[in-house]
């Protein structure tokens, strides 16, 4: 099995090479989503170097996040379009094109709220353009599924807030210890460890394709994580929250999303992800 892994350098994509260390049987070739002077592909570039390279499945871990913070990319809609919207779109044509399978990563910030059980994957988003309530990022990520959606051989991963035990800029717990003022509501959230093993086990378990929550199963609030940091890490720190979102995006002059998504369909392939307390505390004990 050979795989273009496109973002490799990033938050994700570098997870996916450690991992890569220890499966046999596959070949990981990793590619920039931009020429070497930062500008874009066209499609037939695009094309000829994918065809080129002969991949049976490409990984698009690669985005515009504004940086460490999406506010930013209110402020680079260009660049937000070119990477979240128009770059996944040609890797879907082409791959739907040659017969190769396309792995896309997305965001379950396209909902906000919490319906009885958690948002499943067939839900439709309701933190989009459309619905004129979302930040530029998130409103992209809609737009690039919407657009993917007739790509028969894929698996969009949604995922939030990634985290694990190294202290890395844009780790949740790392951000969440940075900040002195945060929002304590219930939210979803993804140990990066655990969602990239979980992708490695959907393409080579061969499991259906289609749209999949990959987040930890449960819920917790900011507040909860950060009195396990003070305890497992000895945090000494106070902080301001926010108990309404509504509120803290006013703060923040930003819409942000507040959301539990269900991870029954996950489980249901026999993939399975650690509860998230388990997850964070494991993670905070294991800090380094």
């Amino acid at each position: 099995m050979r795989i273009l892994l496109f973002g490799a350098s990033g938050y994700i994509g570098t997870e996916f090479i450690n991992q890569f260390q220890n499966v046999n049987g596959i070949e990981v070739i990793c590619v920039s989503s931009r020429r070497p002077d930062g500008s874009s592909y066209s499609y037939r570039e695009l094309s000829r170097m994918i065809v080129d390279m002969s991949p049976t499945v490409i990984i698009n871990c690669s985005a515009y996040v504004g940086g460490l913070s999406i506010i930013n990319c209110e402020n680079r809609k260009d660049m937000t379009i070119q990477s979240n919207i128009i770059f996944p779109q040609m890797l879907g044509e082409i791959c739907n094109g040659s017969d190769i399978v396309f792995g896309h990563f997305s965001s379950g910030c396209i909902y906000n709220g919490y319906p009885d059980g958690g948002f499943k994957e067939a839900d439709e988003p309701n933190f989009t353009f459309k619905s004129n309530n979302c930040s530029f990022y998130t409103g992209t990520k809609v737009l690039a599924e919407e657009l993917l959606k007739d790509v028969p051989n894929k698996y969009i991963w949604r995922i939030r807030l990634p985290f694990d035990e190294r202290n890395h800029p844009r780790n949740y717990l790392t951000k969440l210890m940075s900040f002195d003022t945060l929002v304590n509501c219930d939210n979803s959230i993804s140990n990066r460890r655990e969602l990239v093993r979980a992708c490695l086990e959907c393409i080579i378990n061969g499991v259906p394709f289609g749209t999949y929550n990959l987040t930890n199963p449960g819920y917790i609030r900011a507040y909860e994580i950060v009195e396990m940091a003070k305890k497992i890490l000895k945090l000494d720190k106070e902080f301001k929250y926010f108990e309404d979102s509504e509120t803290f995006d006013e703060f923040r002059k930003i819409p942000t999303s507040n959301v539990i998504l269900n991870t029954d369909k996950l489980a249901s392939v026999g993939i399975k992800m650690t509860p998230v307390h388990d997850s964070v505390e494991w993670s905070l004990k294991n800090w380094k």
